[in-house]
């Protein structure tokens, strides 16, 4: 898994969702924030962010 851990984390099953917003061109090429969610196999579909 990636992101914040410092050490590898196993995890179960889940789906990797991944984005990006406001895709824009820059001096340097085009860039946005993107961003990860990793969706547990069982979720609810509710979300609070």
């Amino acid at each position: 898994m990636t992101g914040g851990s410092p050490t590898p984390v196993e995890v179960g099953s889940h789906c990797l969702v991944e984005g990006k917003i406001e895709d824009r061109e820059g001096v340097n090429g085009r860039y946005g924030i993107r961003f990860q969610l990793r969706m547990p196999e069982d979720w609810n579909g509710k979300s609070l962010f």
